[in-house]
């Protein structure tokens, strides 16, 4: 068994820590421009002007909106034209920079991502926003001094920015600095009690230290404040897998596949768990499962050679 944990260890740690920076939000989502409609009665041309600004700028409002609800059914593309069409309005829209920027990242369109980013702050150098949007940006390039140079930025501005905090920690456990990632994690908890995210990639720490009843904690934390929070749950059950709580480990690992039914990690650590119990038409099912799926190169190949000994 060491060897199987060994390889998935690693794919499951990468794989929180970067679910953790991609499902980050922006905190300013949503913000609307304020509009400027008072009247100058001695001049009507300004007046003019004021409402043609006070309309284009309502209008560009509209536009980040749509994109945001847009964005959040996972079409990016079509998030991207509403913000764009935001910026052709309104050249000086913050907002619509950034959210465009992390639309352009759910892409994997990091470069253009940045760009925005860089726009936004040329607009306005304190947005602490930008900064850790940008950070993320840098930390799914492998950038990893930029990322925490953003970040650093970010918390510099904003000292109570939690997922600041947060997406630093994650930067630290890509660099190996598991000290610092855990303590970042710990700020981000005191600075939001409810912070799943932060609770889960805090255990996903512990664990990589070896300390799991440290991790399965901070598992169940995340788990009580995001019953549907998927990673926490296969994390948690690969926990109780390495230390032979199978029961454990098979519950956690099926609400995963309850919560989403396309994991292919999911099915992989419960084909191995049934394979470690005996069961062997659910575990070969499983891993068969796990590959049809996509599961990375590293794991594929440890349920290939699984599969042919249960086929022996």
């Amino acid at each position: 068994m060491k060897r199987n944990a060994l390889l998935v260890l690693a794919g499951l740690l990468i794989g929180a820590l970067v679910s953790a920076c991609a499902r980050q939000q922006v905190e300013t989502l949503g913000q609307v421009v304020g509009t400027n409609t008072q009247a100058v009665e001695t001049n009507t041309q300004p007046v003019e002007a004021n409402s043609q600004a006070a309309e284009a700028n309502a209008q560009a409002a509209e536009h980040l909106e749509r994109g945001l609800e847009i964005r959040l059914q996972g079409t990016f593309e079509l998030a991207i034209e509403e913000f764009t069409m935001a910026i052709a309005l309104d050249p000086e829209y913050i907002e619509a920079y950034i959210n465009r920027g992390v639309a352009y990242a759910d892409k994997g369109e990091l470069d253009r991502a940045i760009a925005d980013f860089d726009h936004a702050l040329e607009l306005d150098p304190e947005n602490a926003e930008a900064y850790s949007n940008r950070g993320n940006a840098y930390l799914d390039k492998g950038d990893l001094d930029r990322a925490i140079a953003d970040y650093d930025q970010a918390i510099e501005l904003d000292p109570q920015y939690a997922f600041a905090y947060n997406n630093r920690g994650n930067a630290y456990h890509f660099k190996g600095d598991l000290v610092r990632a855990i303590a970042d994690y710990d700020q981000a908890i005191t600075l939001d009690p409810l912070f799943a995210m932060a609770y889960s990639n805090r255990g996903a720490t512990y664990d990589e230290k070896g300390e799991l009843d440290r991790a399965i904690a901070d598992y169940d934390q995340a788990i009580e404040l995001d019953s549907q929070y998927a990673l926490a749950y296969l994390n948690r059950g690969f926990a109780y897998l390495r230390i032979g709580n199978h029961d454990q480990a098979l519950a956690d690992l099926g609400k995963v596949i309850e919560i989403d039914s396309s994991f292919a990690d999911a099915y992989y650590l419960r084909g191995i768990t049934y394979s470690e119990i005996g069961e062997r038409e659910k575990a070969f099912s499983d891993l068969e499962q796990s590959i049809e799926l996509g599961l990375a190169a590293a794991m594929k190949q440890r349920a290939v050679e699984i599969l042919e000994d249960l086929g022996q």
